[in-house]
């Protein structure tokens, strides 16, 4: 199995010592909702979260869809759910995560907090370099089996069933690389394609044939879209897509940003 590779004597010791934490009733809990609170930053965790613990947990996700962490403040709502929430899974890089780390942990004392980004091979160095991995489903592969150590260190009595979601993810992780990759593959080589920092590791990772030119100026690089240009340069042969890097829809985002990469 896929997990087998992972498993630390780390992620171990730290399933022992959660467990004797959540062996007494936790007040992590929703009133609505029996089931504990697990915190993202932003929408993509979610979707990852709920292919690997299912309906165990509720997911709460700190950056609302449709709001941008870039430009977010955590609200008092935001705190109160936090309060009852038992983890919070950041991302890795996104300066909201740095910028709220604090006010957040002071405000759950209890709040265990993961890093899903051990494992990634960012692009740039530096701690504010692009944050964009989940955009890239050979990233995806790796948070996912970060995801998975989080979930199973805090619920040690799920870990069966997370193991077994998280093959089956695994599985749907390698076949949409590879359809990816499929309907990428010549792009570079008759396109010109400009864009945005948030799809850098989805073209590195989906067509590493192509050069993309990435935007580098604040306001280009917070439109989060792709420029596809036929490289004879006409103006009927340039297309911009627009794409929402902190959608929910997750996979059917990024098929369909491929779809019409190649399309145009």
């Amino acid at each position: 199995m896929f997990i087998t590779n992972y498993i630390s004597k780390s992620a171990i010791m730290a399933t022992a010592i959660v467990s004797l934490v959540w062996g007494c009733k936790s007040p992590n809990q929703s009133s609505s909702d029996s089931r504990p609170i697990v915190a993202v930053t932003i929408a993509p965790q979610k979707y990852f979260v709920q292919k690997i613990a299912g309906e165990s947990v509720s997911v709460y996700t700190l950056v609302p869809q449709k709001a941008s962490p870039e430009t977010y403040d955590v609200s008092e709502a935001n705190l109160k759910e936090l309060a009852r929430a038992a983890v919070w899974l950041q991302s890795g890089r996104l300066p909201f995560e740095r910028k709220w780390n604090d006010k957040i942990r002071m405000n759950n004392t209890s709040l265990f907090v993961f890093d899903t980004s051990v494992q990634a091979e960012w692009i740039g160095e530096q701690a504010d370099s692009n944050p964009y991995i989940w955009m890239s489903p050979a990233e995806a592969k790796k948070i996912a089996v970060e995801v998975f150590r989080a979930l199973a260190a805090i619920f040690p009595s799920e870990r069966k069933k997370f193991i077994e979601n998280l093959n089956v993810f695994m599985d749907e992780l390698i076949r949409l690389d590879a359809e990816l990759r499929s309907t990428m593959a010549g792009t570079g080589t008759e396109k010109q394609v400009v864009a945005a920092p948030s799809l850098a590791y989805f073209l590195r990772d989906c067509n590493p044939g192509v050069q993309p030119v990435l935007q580098t100026s604040d306001a280009q690089k917070s439109k989060h879209s792709v420029t596809v240009t036929n490289k004879t340069g006409s103006s009927t042969g340039r297309h911009e897509i627009a794409y929402n890097p902190f959608s929910e829809k997750w996979e059917e985002q990024l098929r369909t940003i491929a779809q019409k990469i190649a399309a145009h």
